[in-house]
């Protein structure tokens, strides 16, 4: 069947633009607010000023991972029937993120989310044929903030079925381990976790070129406990 395909950037644009970044991040340089982070560039041949807490990082390494990275990869549904399959080719919908705000279903008034806004969203979503990735659609501000990635997680395990993408990343790196065993408690073994990947998260960035120390110690922490 004939497939859209959407194309910003010319294969020459993309060129500059990778070149580009490659330069940045050689002589600009990168602020990590995290020690861990300048310890595994460190090791990894990078010039880092601990004091100032940046990194240049030279285009080899950036290539390096690049070509480390596969090339096709499937975002698992624990039913397997909602798979996304990421191989540039297909295309996928998925759910917007953590909106702080909800028209009320009843009212429609405009007024804070709530965790019950993010089980009936999830839930919709859920409902949706096209819709292969779920992120927790609204930011549940009656639930406490310093458990909000698991109130999500458990939210979207619950009552969604289909691969859960935590928008904005784990947050906090204490949270891991409890991440780690919800996804044990739904997905079973983590050689299955491997092979059929139920979860995923986004890693955002501060602009311009900061990484945040509690985020990029989560991401470290699920690399190292993650088989």
């Amino acid at each position: 069947p004939a497939r859209p395909k959407f194309t910003l950037l010319s294969p020459e644009e993309i060129r500059l633009v990778h070149e580009a970044s490659l330069e940045i991040l050689e002589r600009t340089g990168v602020l990590y607010e995290n020690k861990t982070a300048l310890d595994v560039l460190e090791a990894h041949g990078q010039k880092v000023d601990r004091d100032k807490g940046i990194a240049w990082i030279k285009p080899d390494l950036v290539e390096k991972c690049i070509r480390s990275a596969p090339r096709n990869f499937v975002l698992a549904a624990r039913d397997g029937a909602h798979d996304a399959v990421i191989d540039g080719v297909q295309m996928h919908h998925m759910t917007d993120g953590q909106a702080s705000f909800t028209l009320d279903e009843k009212t429609g008034e405009r007024r804070a989310s709530t965790l019950h806004d993010l089980c009936l969203s999830t839930l919709l979503a859920d409902a949706l044929d096209p819709i292969r990735v779920i992120w927790s659609t609204v930011f549940p501000t009656d639930a406490s903030t310093d458990y909000r990635a698991l109130f999500e997680v458990a939210s979207c395990f619950m009552w969604s079925s289909k691969h859960f993408q935590m928008v904005g990343g784990v947050q906090d790196p204490d949270d891991v381990p409890f991440i780690l065993k919800m996804i044990d408690a739904v997905a079973g073994d983590r050689k299955t976790q491997r092979e059929r990947p139920i979860f995923s998260m986004v890693t955002c960035p501060v602009s311009p070129l900061k990484h945040d120390d509690a985020m990029t110690e989560a991401c470290i922490a699920l690399a190292r406990l993650d088989p």
